[in-house]
């Protein structure tokens, strides 16, 4: 699934989520998490938009580089199908549980889009703006719905483009600053925590194999988001503050880069903001170089005493970076992992390993034994052993089959059911019968008369009244392999 296309990714997860749903139907937690798997397809397909690099022959870049306009097509195909239901998946969470506060922000940030490959981060709906407001007043104090409205603001505003000047709206840029100061003044700047959890919790209810189910998650979106929007009030502040310098508005302009940057520093000292915080020392560090370049413009709007501050706080984050590439490169390699198009033919030879290591040492057993007893002895006496032999392998390989490969969903779930029903049905009818024929030739040759024939259809009258009255479905036994699974580690 995850190395699939992203239409094809959405037309399995819009059915998979209406039936989870309808399940558990007043679930804010899973309706949320409904919500984040609609927002971005999972990232794994983009290997097949890689293409040789045209720069690559000349030195310039690496040998492949990422089909931009393909993957961008792609997308778009999955958000046409997906964005609606994704809104109204976030208004549900927040209708169901309005006291949660981590969904007032997880559905502000749903309003935008954000997926990591693609160059689209306009928002979803017209009303945006109105919907942050809304979510804000349920978090008041938090000042991210503000900076939110800015960062987005902002982004719509500008036009990056490498090699040349970036390019901005000023109109939309003053509407930025205006959520820009609105938010500046608020007392709290918190983010809601990261949402794997909550979209593992629909993801493990899917029919998806356990194999693909980690890489399916795409709440990294949200993380993505989040160092957009850290990066966007960089940008944003940065070009206000130079444009009012250029103007001859130095104060105003010096005053809107120190505003960033205690923004910025706020999340680098911040417990809340940790996987963030590179981001944000990597945003402190060019919008202090950009300041200390403010003053070539207007070189007597700060006194000695601010200079040295500001020399001070680049030095500080400059050495915080260095710190924590340091700490980086001295993290040991994460061991290789094994492909999942490997994963059968592993199990396999872990299978057989298990295996051949006893059958080794049992056939080295019944030479010795039989180089002791004899020929004739030992024929006598392995046949004992052969009964308890085979019992041992059946149970061996049962034991892996249900524990291993079932668990692991080596064999499929739907194979599961099937065998679980077969084998939970047919088990104790099978016993049933064996231990009524047993009982009647210990009383001689069977003989099948009326009065065994009506007992027989009470008894299964009154069997099958009861399971009725009792509503037992037995076709649920195919839910059986789902209750008994046991999620892999790590």
């Amino acid at each position: 699934m995850v190395m699939r296309e992203p239409i094809e990714q959405a037309e399995f997860w819009l059915p998979e989520i209406e039936r989870i749903l309808s399940e558990d139907p007043r679930n804010g937690q899973l309706a949320m998490a409904a919500a984040l798997m609609l927002d971005a397809p999972a990232g794994s397909y983009v290997f097949r938009y890689l293409r040789p690099s045209a720069a690559a022959a000349f030195g310039f870049a690496s040998e492949v580089e990422l089909d931009q306009d393909a993957v961008d097509a792609a997308n778009a195909q999955f958000d046409d199908k997906c964005a609606g239901r994704c809104v109204e998946l976030a208004v549900r969470a927040t209708q169901l549980d309005p006291e949660n506060v981590d969904w007032w922000w997880l559905r502000a940030l749903l309003q935008v889009r954000g997926n990591m490959f693609v160059r689209n981060r306009s928002p979803r709906t017209q009303n945006w703006t109105a919907v942050l407001s809304e979510c804000a007043s349920h978090d008041p104090g938090n000042a991210l719905y503000d900076f939110l409205a800015a960062a987005t603001l902002w982004d719509q505003a500008a036009e990056y483009g490498p090699g040349q000047e970036d390019r901005y709206d000023e109109r939309l840029m003053g509407k930025g600053r205006k959520f820009f100061e609105r938010g500046r003044a608020k007392t709290t700047c918190l983010p809601a925590p990261n949402p794997t959890l909550t979209e593992l919790l629909l993801v493990r209810r899917s029919r998806l194999p356990t194999t693909q189910q980690w890489n399916a998650l795409a709440s990294g979106s949200v993380d993505l988001r989040t160092h957009v929007l850290l990066r966007s009030l960089y940008r944003g502040a940065s070009h206000l503050a130079k444009r009012a310098i250029e103007h001859g508005n130095a104060c105003e302009g010096l005053a809107i880069a120190r505003q960033a940057d205690q923004i910025l520093a706020a999340v680098q000292a911040s417990p809340s903001w940790l996987a963030y915080r590179l981001t944000a020392l990597a945003c402190r560090s060019g919008l202090l170089n950009e300041t200390r370049d403010f003053w070539g413009l207007s070189p007597n709007t700060l006194s000695d005493v601010e200079r040295i501050e500001i020399a001070g706080r680049q030095s500080d984050v400059q050495l915080e970076l260095e710190v924590l590439k340091q700490a980086v490169n001295r993290i040991p390699p994460h061991p290789a992992q094994l492909p999942l198009d490997s994963l059968p033919s592993a199990v396999a030879w872990s299978f057989a390993l298990a295996v051949a290591l006893p059958l080794v040492l049992l056939s080295a057993a019944f030479w010795l034994a039989a180089r002791m007893l004899g020929r004739a002895r030992f024929q006598t006496n392995f046949r004992r052993l052969a009964a308890h032999l085979a019992a041992w392998l059946g149970g061996y390989a049962l034991s892996f089959a249900v524990f291993g490969l079932a668990s692991a969903e080596m064999i499929p779930r739907a194979t599961q059911g099937w065998v679980a029903t077969a084998a939970l049905t047919i088990t104790p009818a099978g016993m049933a019968i064996w231990l009524v024929l047993r009982r009647f030739r210990s009383r001689g040759p069977i003989q099948f008369t009326v009065r065994f024939l009506l007992a027989a259809m009470v008894v299964t009258a009154i069997v099958s009244a009861a399971l009725a009255t009792l509503q037992v479905d037995i076709t649920r036994v195919s839910e059986l392999p789902s209750l008994l699974h046991v999620p892999a580690r790590g």
